[in-house]
């Protein structure tokens, strides 16, 4: 016991202890208050003891342990006086157990085992002949015998006065251990919970305490005296305190480790902390932490030697210190293997040492955090069976994932694959079997001898029949079985399919987005095949498809992502040119595609005159496409990542989105036998809905139906007054003849009219349906008069919904009329631009007219012209027929009311700063009525450059 804080006292205590007439130095001598506290005070080599304390009554007690307790009672001090004691104790009634301590197998003696007995000071250990005597008190105690490198054995001696209990004691050999805390010089030391599991476990082990990393860590010499190391460092690493050598080196030796931490794997496994021990005998891949629950539960996965294990983070009887235990994966083809996962099924536990010298088991939580001593004891017991498991007799793997690949028809496929025997300590011998395959294949090697945990390689060649058809499948099985008794096996399979009809490229990197594109096609219930291009370390993937697989296709989605660094390759761009050429469908979707220098003939299969990078859009709006899936203004969500959206200004294309910075963000474009869809933003970005709805546009766009849509004769009408509903259906002139399905579904509301339906008869249910073989460029129109109820109130929405579908491709895609009722129509709104004459600067006169041709009053409008970049606004020439107009650096905002047929002029003065070269300059308009779906309306304008004439001449004025 450590001495007591001095008091400020007016009076003193002071004493002597003899035991057998002799000073009793280092006893405890405990001194109560009046206040019933209790004061420990040591005493000194001379067994003395002093106690400056404030007057009154104290209480006196000695009781060291094998000597008659002594108590004393009302003890008075006085202010400027000693009180004094002289004690003279005795010793209690002495016994003694004694005996040897000896191995229990051969029953060698054991010279320097640890003998003591629980609850008391007393211990002893054994001689060079493995004998002890140790003396005790009169009674009974549960005595340990201890010696690293062998099991703690317990047992009971009942001590007699002048009586010697003989007891000898077998030990079991066991793993000599070292337990290291290196949370100390963190002051967040918590070895004691490993202590107690060890010692439920019976296991004795010396303690290696880290106080200062500088000085403290044990070095390879010091560590490799024991069987195995077990570290713990509740909040830190070995590698943060410069032990990655120590514990490299030692398992490299053969050693066996088991590391315990929730933030070893997140310093020690991740950027420029990755330590050699990681990532060379660990042979992990940190993934992250475990957050979000108060006590998480951890069980041990089946077929390992922790299944049935299962445990609790932060219970009670535990440190209730883990915050974030780290998550980690095996490194792929690694022989690493998880041995514990969370409720989520997240990897918290790693074992490694497969085929090699070591053994090393990994838990990504403290064990301190593991609720119950009886829980941590098993977990440990678990470890230590682990580390001693026999080496592996048998067992194959083929180091290659299954193989699910494209085949095109006519070609050669080669793979050249590895089979490792599993073995530790046999050689082997396989035979290598093709099953299943109806297409000719050949193995270079058919048999293998392999020496334990050795590998080799075979190659094997798959020919692919020339007369498949698209989306034809085969399956071989590649088989290595074992020539020994118990006949072990691997098997891999490798699936080949032709190309189908569209083909998936994910070229996105950084970020995965193909969830996005995926989702969108299985909502058209659309087939597709995928080719993941990767190119980051976290998603090596495949590299660029090959020119000849994109030309198997009919339709390629390419998307690109975040990718910022050359999204599409030169190479790639050549091969997505050559496909254009050869008659493709490309959709591409990529915001920084037209950041890198393009060929000369890619504005004109992209359908843009010209563009602007990096104008950051954050909300799209469709352009009118009659008979489009996709309404209303979108946001483009980017959440953490950059935006770098680019602006296009359309040409042939026909703009399909416009976003808020002026530009067309998406296009539709068609040539003799290709067609495109290009979006210079990402499409993956879009709201859920949005996206489905957008994928329907793009590939009704590309398909063979292209071109076909579906509208009523006016955007807004009154209730009772009849329509017109035209459906065009054309097939696109490149196309083959197709057979063709379309059904149109009238809303409730929305009543067609007897006699009036053209092209298509009306089913009972009122759907309408039309079927029938279209030539190339063949178009097939189906009309209706259609009346909406009368009483339907103003602004009701009424969806005619249109479904074409055909047969070349299987292909079914959604086309909507909209009709509002009683609701403003702006359709016929105009924006333009004039240029003056005046040169270099040039005087631009732009005009936008507002007209509202439906039968209803637009109260809450507004209009919102984007100015192009190099225009300067005259302020002082803005003016409006009706309502308010502002005017900005890049923006003229209108507000106001338009009442049916009227007509609002707004008319503002621009002017061209002097640099301006030559081309193209575009201006969008968006028209919201708070009622319809916004309007788009845009204008270009050409502007040549200037020019002058050398020689100049001039003549002087008279």
């Amino acid at each position: 016991a450590a001495a007591a804080a001095a008091f400020t006292g007016d009076g003193r205590l002071a004493g002597r202890l003899y035991l057998d007439g002799a000073p009793l130095p280092g006893a405890v001598v405990t001194v109560t208050t009046p206040a019933g506290v209790p004061l420990p005070f040591l005493t000194d080599a001379n067994g003395r003891f002093t106690a400056d304390l404030r007057s009154g009554s104290y209480q006196l007690a000695v009781a060291p342990f094998g000597v008659q307790p002594y108590q004393a009672t009302n003890l008075q001090l006085f202010a400027g006086q000693t009180t004094s004691r002289i004690l003279y104790l005795s010793r209690l009634p002495t016994g003694a157990v004694s005996g040897q301590v000896h191995h229990a197998g051969s029953g060698a003696p054991i010279a320097g085992a640890t003998v003591s007995a629980a609850g008391t000071p007393a211990s002893t250990q054994t001689d060079a002949n493995g004998r002890y005597t140790l003396p005790l008190p009169a009674g009974a105690y549960d005595v340990a015998v201890s010696r690293n490198g062998y099991r703690v054995l317990s047992f009971t001696a009942q001590i007699s006065p002048n009586q010697t209990h003989l007891h000898d004691a077998g030990l079991s050999p066991a793993p000599s251990i070292l337990l290291v805390d290196a949370g100390p010089w963190l002051f967040s030391s918590e070895i004691g919970y490993l202590q107690a599991a060890l010692r439920h476990d019976r296991r004795s082990y010396d303690l290696w305490s880290v106080r200062n990393p500088l000085h403290d860590v044990p070095t390879l010499a010091d560590v490799s005296r024991y069987d195995v190391l077990i570290w713990s460092d509740p909040f830190g690493s070995p590698g943060r305190i410069a032990a990655n050598n120590v514990i490299t080196d030692y398992l490299g030796g053969g050693g066996h480790v088991i590391v315990s931490g929730q933030e070893v794997g997140r310093y020690d496994g991740t950027g420029f902390g990755n330590q050699v021990w990681w990532r060379s005998r660990l042979h992990a891949q940190f993934v992250g932490e475990l957050v979000g629950e108060a006590r998480p539960a951890v069980a041990g996965i089946p077929g390992t030697p922790f299944a049935g294990l299962t445990l609790t983070l932060n219970g009670p009887d535990s440190a209730a210190n883990q915050l974030t235990p780290d998550v980690s994966l095996p490194e792929p083809w690694a022989l690493t293997e998880p041995i514990l996962s969370s409720t989520d099924g997240s990897i918290v536990g790693l074992q490694a040492g497969a085929c090699t010298p070591y053994r090393l088991i990994y838990f990504g939580f403290g064990l301190e955090g593991v609720a119950g001593t009886a829980d941590r004891a098993a977990l440990l017991a678990r470890s230590f069976d682990a580390l001693a498991a026999p080496p592996r007799t048998t067992g194959v793997r083929w180091l290659a994932a299954p193989v699910d690949d494209l085949a095109l028809p006519g070609s050669t496929l080669t793979y050249t694959l590895t089979l490792q025997n599993l073995s530790e300590t046999l050689t082997d011998t396989f035979d290598l079997r093709l099953l299943g395959s109806a297409w000719p294949g050949r193995l270079v090697t058919p048999t293998l001898t392999l020496p334990p945990c050795g590998s080799a390689q075979t190659i094997l060649s798959l020919t692919v029949p020339t007369e498949l058809a698209p989306d034809a499948a085969q399956v071989v099985t590649l088989t290595a079985v074992s020539r020994q008794s118990a006949h072990p096996s691997a098997a891999l399979s490798l699936r080949h399919k032709t190309p189908g009809r569209l083909l998936l490229v994910d070229a996105d990197r950084f970020y995965e987005h193909e969830g996005a594109y995926t989702a969108a096609l299985a909502a058209l219930d659309a087939p597709f095949d995928t080719w993941d291009v990767g190119g980051s370390l976290l998603q090596p993937g495949r590299g660029s498809p090959p020119a000849a697989l994109l030309n198997a296709y009919d339709f390629v989605l390419w998307f690109t992502g975040n990718d910022w660094y050359e999204p599409v390759s030169p190479a790639d761009r050549g091969s997505l040119l050559g496909y254009l050429q050869q008659g493709g469908r490309l959709f591409l979707s990529s915001q920084d595609f037209l950041y890198y220098p393009m060929a000369a003939e890619w504005p004109a299969y992209l359908g843009m005159l010209g563009y602007k990078t990096d104008v950051t859009p954050t909300q799209v709006t469709p352009a009118g496409i009659p008979g489009i899936a996709l309404t209303g203004t979108q946001p483009i969500n980017y959440d953490a990542t950059r935006n770098q959206g680019d602006g296009v200004k359309p040409g042939a294309g026909q703009p399909y989105l416009w976003h808020n910075k002026g530009f067309a963000a998406a296009l539709f474009t068609a040539g003799e036998n290709w067609r495109t869809s290009f979006w210079s933003i990402p499409f993956e970005r879009l709201p859920a809905a949005a996206r489905d709805a957008a994928m329907n546009d793009v590939l009704g766009w590309l398909s063979d139906l292209g071109g076909s849509g579906a509208a009523l004769d006016a955007r807004s009408g009154a209730p009772g007054v009849t329509r017109t509903l035209v459906i065009t259906v054309h097939n696109w002139a490149g196309a083959p003849t197709n057979q063709v399905v379309a059904t149109a579904s009238l809303p409730a509301g929305l009543r067609l009219l007897p006699g009036t339906l053209s092209g298509a008869t009306a089913n009972p249910d009122g759907q309408l349906f039309w079927q029938g073989e279209l030539a190339p460029g063949e178009i097939h129109l189906i009309r209706a008069q259609v009346q909406p109820d009368a009483g339907l109130p103003p602004g009701t929405r009424l969806d005619t919904a249109v479904t074409l579908w055909y047969a070349r491709h299987d292909l079914r895609t959604r086309h909507l009329a909209s009709l509002w009722i009683s609701a403003p129509d702006l359709r016929a709104t105009t924006l333009r631009f004039l240029a003056g004459h005046g040169l270099p600067a040039r005087t631009i006169s732009a005009t936008l007219v507002l007209r509202n041709q439906g039968d209803a009053t637009a109260a809450e409008m507004s209009a919102t012209v984007r100015l192009p970049e190099k225009f300067r606004p005259r302020a002082w020439t803005l003016h409006a027929t009706a309502g308010t107009a502002t005017v900005t650096r890049y923006h003229v905002h209108w507000h106001g009311s338009l009442l049916p047929g009227e007509v609002v002029t707004v008319s503002l003065q621009l002017v061209t700063v002097q640099n301006v070269a030559k081309g193209w300059f575009l201006s969008t308009v968006t028209v919201r009525d708070g009622v319809t779906d916004p309007l788009v309306r845009s204008t270009r304008l050409w502007l040549p450059p200037y020019q002058a004439y050398l020689p100049a001449a001039f003549r002087a004025e008279d």
